[in-house]
């Protein structure tokens, strides 16, 4: 995931999930001097991490834990993605 949001602009305000403290604003692109303080929390398995249920159709079906952020659409800053 850290290569893939290299460039990218974040679609939401990201937070140390211990102390609370704003990490980067929403807004803020994500150059390497960016990444350098996001990485280790990216590492984390507390950090931005959802559970994800897929469809019984899917090729996995079990419950899996995924890691979101939310980026704007290069084409669209107003609109967002994860």
């Amino acid at each position: 995931m850290k290569s893939r949001l290299i460039g990218l602009t974040l679609g939401e305000t990201l937070a140390d999930p211990d102390t609370g403290e704003i990490l980067f604003e929403k807004g803020t692109v994500i150059d390497k001097k960016v990444m350098g303080v996001l990485a280790p929390y990216l590492d984390r398995d507390d950090f931005k991490m959802e559970e994800h249920i897929p469809s019984d159709d899917a090729v996995v079906t079990k419950p899996m834990l995924v890691q979101r952020i939310m980026v704007q659409d290069p084409n669209d800053p107003e609109m967002c993605y994860q």
